[in-house]
């Protein structure tokens, strides 16, 4: 859910669509083929936003973010063998989302 807002606003600043629409066309159901690659890989969108917005090479960015996607992912199945594992993969799906909020906040701004 957090990189189907960042191809929204890409394509909201790129024209198109337009900004004043009636939004939330599809509620639950999006069939778009960038919908379903972004639910195991988000690292993927927000890479090549990155980019876009200047602040790294898409590599760069899609490695930055899928490292740290990975580490949240190693935290949350070593939860199940330690409770505070779990604690510090929430920890890292928060500051993963936090570095996703930023990324559209400078979308908007460019």
């Amino acid at each position: 859910w957090m990189c189907q807002g960042l191809v929204i606003v890409c394509k909201e600043e790129a024209g198109e669509l337009f900004i004043g629409r009636r939004h939330f066309e599809t509620f639950l159901l999006n069939f778009e083929p960038v919908t379903f690659v972004s639910f195991p890989f988000p690292f993927l969108g927000l890479g090549v936003v990155a980019e876009k917005v200047g602040w790294c090479n898409k590599i760069v960015g899609i490695v930055l973010y899928g490292l740290a996607w990975l580490v949240m992912v190693v935290f949350l199945c070593l939860g199940a063998a330690d409770e505070a594992f779990a604690y510090m993969g929430a920890a890292m799906y928060f500051m993963l989302a936090l570095a996703a909020a930023g990324l559209r906040v400078a979308t908007r701004l460019k």
